[in-house]
């Protein structure tokens, strides 16, 4: 309980310092989504209440955007990067694989398990290949976040390097390990394996 209270306490602070700001309001839902994405992928609504249920549901589903909203993030922090600045239309345009590509499966996954488990197992071996290709995406959302912040961080200047440093370190040291752990989990399906590496 400890993590996600401090994942949505800094979401909640950075968004109450700065409303009106895109990059405060971006960050503040990679704080907020952090944990709800990480149990999206493989949720469990066992001995809930239907109130709690339908609670972490939406929970799940609203968090499953974690990833387009991390690349974002760091497409515009601390300034718009040399892509947004030729096409400002790429902003949106970050969002279309993860609808096409992770939201329908792991949307409909969360529906399954909360309200048809049964039938959620079946789900889940028939239409694999898609929750593979959701997390491959997810990882190349994670990948591209962390680079555009190494990029950013190289063209910054010496005063915006400084301001940056914490948010590198802390990105990598808090992403770098979920990438990789879900990059091997895609490759090498540790769920089905080995459920406690998974976890």
């Amino acid at each position: 309980l400890i993590i996600p209270n401090i994942f949505l306490l800094a979401g909640l602070g950075v968004f109450l310092f700065k409303p009106d700001d895109k990059q405060a309001l971006l960050l503040a839902l990679m704080f907020g989504m952090f944990y709800g994405a990480i149990r999206a992928i493989d949720p469990s609504f066992a001995g809930e209440s239907m109130l709690l249920v339908v609670v972490i549901l939406c929970v799940h589903v609203v968090s499953v955007f974690l990833w387009p909203v991390f690349l974002h993030f760091f497409q515009i922090f601390p300034e718009p990067s040399d892509l947004i600045k030729r096409a400002p239309r790429l902003e949106a345009w970050l969002y279309v694989p993860h609808l096409l590509l992770i939201f329908p499966y792991f949307t409909l996954l969360n529906l399954l398990v909360a309200f048809a488990p049964d039938r959620s197992v079946y789900f889940r071996l028939t239409y694999a290949a898609f929750g593979h290709v959701g997390l491959a995406v997810a990882t190349l959302y994670i990948a591209g976040g962390l680079l555009s912040l190494l990029m950013n961080y190289r063209q910054a200047g010496r005063p915006s390097r400084r301001r940056m440093r914490v948010v590198v370190a802390g990105s990598i040291a808090g992403f770098l390990p979920m990438f990789i752990a879900i990059g091997l989990s895609g490759l090498f399906d540790l769920r089905k394996n080995d459920p406690r590496l998974a976890q």
